[in-house]
C-alpha cells in the first residue's frame, strides 16, 4: 500500500484566470489483473486546496481527518508511519496537531 495524490481542477469562476487545484490523498494497493498492474483504492484520506496548504488552520483540518481515517484502517504502526511521512512531504504537519488528536476517540478504546 502506498499514498497517491490526485489533482482535481476545480471549476474556474468568471474572475479567475488560473484554475484552482484540489489535492486528494488516497491509499492505493497495486494488483495484477490479466498480467497488467492496476491500482485499487483502499481508502480516501482527505483533500486540501493547493492554495490552502500554506495556512495552518487548513493543514490542521486536513491532518485531523487523515489521522482519523488512518486509525480506522487495519494497518500496522510501521506502515502508518510511512504513509504519514509521505503525506508530510506535500502537506506539512504542525507540531500542535498531534497534541489534540486522540486515536482512542475513534477506535473505541
Amino acid at each position: 500500500m502506498y499514498v497517491r495524490w490526485k489533482k482535481k481542477n476545480r471549476k474556474r469562476r468568471y474572475n479567475e484566470s488560473i484554475p484552482k487545484v484540489t489535492l486528494c490523498a488516497v491509499i492505493v494497493r497495486s494488483q495484477r489483473i490479466n498480467g497488467k498492474s492496476k491500482q485499487k483504492v483502499v481508502k480516501y484520506l482527505g483533500s486540501i486546496r493547493e492554495e490552502q496548504v500554506k495556512y495552518s488552520y487548513s493543514r490542521d483540518i486536513f491532518w485531523r481527518n487523515v489521522r482519523q481515517k488512518l486509525y480506522e484502517l487495519d494497518i500496522n504502526t510501521k506502515d502508518r508511519e510511512v504513509i504519514i511521512r509521505k503525506l508530510r512531504e506535500v502537506v506539512p504537519e504542525d507540531k500542535h496537531t498531534k497534541l489534540y488528536f486522540s486515536p482512542q476517540k475513534f477506535t473505541g478504546e
